[in-house]
């Protein structure tokens, strides 16, 4: 899957390919959040157009005569793809963006092709949309444009011909987004109140794709996604063991959901310890990282994508090192995965992984698949807005963020130039 963004939020351009593991880096107020918004937005509005265009198959009859057949319903179905993903898109994008599309067009834009576009590609098909006012439209006459192709012969039984469509407009992408938002404590936090209130709600299908007040639509489906899981639910990827590394290595302790008489919390043993907690009353570096557990033990399907702002929120510098290793791990049980992080320490850490990962390959291990993009102003002037590059990452070299480098030598001699003055020293 590949996602590029032309004058979206603050960003000029942001054209990044979905490794197993992308990592997305720069300072405040880039487009990070954005950027990996509008690929979940993405995400969650194929998988309904997938559904809409097996429906349209549900009429195709090659033997019939007051049906149609082959070609022209290869190409209805097509159509009803596009225009259900154009639809669920705009949809998505202002539950998760802004309900007022215009304000997502990055401002000051000027200059020709500076209308804001998102293109959604795959190797078998790219879909080009324009924000124009508050309205999402799609462009078949944009060059990057290019439909999906399959053959649905006279001959092709129903079976076969969906598939073709499974084929060509849906194993390149995830089936679902999962996305991790930032500040997930807080929401753990407020768990057991939040659930109460929505547990009949959501019993009746009132949270599927809503909002909450003001609350973004991916922060709402967080708070679903926590609110139904439930004890007696095995995830259906293997992801036990991960589930149980990132407890021992980065919560000492261990995570649970507890049920009794319809009511749930979520509780904490610390390692060593016979009693446990509610997470509400546990350190916000529990209540970050406990989702993800819950989420690998009870909620993960395959062909998951999952999309994570912050990982390392809260977590001491000495628990980012093995949050490294959990997130190359991770990448293989589900990808892509998609982090955003201003880490240095977790950048470091991911470079070092890729390195002892590297050279454990004489054993047979094969060096993850990862890709790390910066995000960084055009300059001075932020107005002219934020340009992505993609920072080069050699298994064998590991990477490096030069600005993270950059901030820390300022940082350091600003210390040198404090105690000089200090101490009357040139």
């Amino acid at each position: 899957m590949r996602v590029h963004l032309h004058n979206i939020g603050p960003i000029r351009d942001a054209d990044i390919m979905l490794t197993p593991l992308t990592v997305l880096v720069g300072p405040n107020g880039t487009g990070k959040t954005t950027f990996t918004t509008v690929a979940y937005a993405a995400m969650q509005a194929h998988r309904v157009a997938m559904v809409d265009a097996l429906e349209q198959l549900e009429g195709f009859d090659p033997g019939g005569t007051r049906r149609k057949r082959g070609p022209a319903m290869a190409r209805d179905v097509i159509d009803q793809w596009e225009e259900s993903f154009a639809e669920r898109l705009e949809f998505q994008l202002r539950r998760c963006c802004n309900p007022d599309l215009e304000k997502l067009g990055r401002a000051k834009r000027g200059g020709q092709n500076a209308a804001p576009r998102i293109e959604i590609a795959t190797d078998q098909w790219s879909l080009v949309f324009r924000l124009e006012g508050n309205e999402l439209y799609l462009e078949t006459d944009h060059r990057c444009y290019r439909p999906p192709r399959f053959e649905l012969s006279r001959g092709t039984s129903l079976p076969t011909a969906r598939a073709q469509v499974r084929k060509v407009l849906a194993l390149s992408m995830p089936k679902r987004g999962v996305y991790f938002p930032a500040g997930r404590s807080a929401l753990v936090q407020t768990h057991s109140a939040m659930t109460a209130l929505m547990a009949g709600a959501i019993s009746g299908g009132y949270f599927e794709n809503a909002t909450i007040g003001e609350i973004p639509g991916t922060v709402a489906d967080f708070m679903q996604m926590m609110a139904r899981i439930k004890a007696n639910r095995r995830s259906r990827v293997r992801a036990g063991k991960l589930a149980k590394r990132i407890e021992s290595e980065l919560l000492h302790g261990d995570v649970r959901l507890h049920e009794r008489g319809g009511q749930k919390s979520f509780r904490f043993r610390p390692e060593g310890q016979k009693g446990e907690w509610a997470l509400e009353n546990i350190a916000t570096s529990i209540g970050e990282v406990s989702p993800l557990v819950l989420y690998l033990r009870h909620w993960a399907w395959p062909r998951d994508a999952i999309l994570i702002d912050e990982p390392e929120s809260h977590l001491h510098p000495e628990a980012q090192a093995p949050l490294a290793g959990a997130l190359m791990d991770l990448s293989e049980t589900i990808s892509p995965t998609l982090v955003a992080t201003h880490s240095e320490l977790l950048v470091s850490a991911l470079s070092a992984e890729l390195l002892d990962r590297t050279r454990a390959r004489k054993k047979g291990a094969v060096p993850p698949k990862l890709s790390v993009h910066e995000f960084k102003f055009h300059d001075e002037d932020r107005s002219y807005g934020v340009d992505v590059a993609e920072i080069e990452v050699e298994p064998t070299r590991g990477f490096q963020v030069r600005r993270f480098a950059e901030v820390a030598d300022e940082v350091f001699e600003s210390g040198i130039d404090a105690y000089n003055r200090l101490h009357g020293s040139d």
